[in-house]
């Protein structure tokens, strides 16, 4: 009876000493950064200029004092770029070794995890460049390049006082008829069908917008409006 009990007492033993199986550790997956959201509305860009002091043109007895305008040189518009779109965070598995056990094999006890996220940044637009100020109709209609500024001047003034004599001085109407958009926009000049690049007079048509094509005469850029009335052009010979 004594034998069975040491026995016992033994087996005990070295059943209470086996070390209990260790579960493998669970990682969870991290979350992609939501992408910022786009606006969906482009404002309009105004531009000011100064003018200075001029003659009116209908009343030679009356003076005009230097001042300044503001025009609006791109409507505000929809924005159709698409929203950008972080990548999905990658699931790549690979084995992380633990601590081996002594009462386990070491092929138990590797892990699979989620390899870290990448976020990809979205595509930063470049700098949309300053537009070139033009030189825009009077009052009536008149767009005089007798006195206008050399290239390269800071200031646009269409309404200086002119000092070319009448026969030194020669005048062109242009009316715009019509602007057609699409794939391939053109506009109708004087009943011209011209597109951007095409050469008509002594200008040469350089883009078209939506209320408005620009020519390009002698180094400056003129804006010719969709008003309906004719714009006269004044050219020195």
């Amino acid at each position: 009876m004594k034998t069975e009990f040491l026995l016992l007492t033994t087996l005990l033993a070295f059943s209470g000493c086996q070390t209990a199986p260790v579960p493998p550790p669970v990682m969870p997956l991290p979350l992609a950064p939501s992408p910022a959201p786009a606006a969906v509305r482009v404002p309009e860009v105004v531009k000011t200029y100064t003018l200075g002091a001029y003659v009116d043109p209908d009343d030679p007895t009356l003076r005009h004092e230097a001042h300044t305008v503001q025009r609006i040189v791109s409507p505000a518009h929809w924005n159709l770029q698409p929203a950008p779109v972080a990548k999905a965070a990658t699931t790549e598995a690979m084995s992380v070794p633990l601590p081996i056990a002594e009462d386990r094999p070491p092929a138990a006890l590797a892990v699979s995890v989620a390899a870290t996220p990448v976020a990809i940044s979205p595509a930063i637009p470049a700098p949309v460049p300053d537009p070139e100020p033009a030189l825009a109709p009077s009052a009536d209609g008149l767009i005089d390049l007798t006195a206008a500024p050399a290239a390269g001047d800071a200031e646009v003034n269409p309404f200086a006082v002119r000092k070319l004599p009448p026969e030194a001085v020669r005048e062109i109407t242009l009316h715009l008829d019509g602007i057609v958009h699409g794939a391939a926009p053109c506009a109708l000049v004087n009943g011209h069908p011209l597109q951007p690049g095409d050469p008509f007079d002594s200008l040469q048509l350089v883009r078209i917008e939506s209320d408005a094509v620009l020519l390009r005469c002698r180094g400056q850029l003129l804006r010719l409006p969709a008003s309906g009335q004719p714009v006269r052009l004044r050219l020195p010979l």
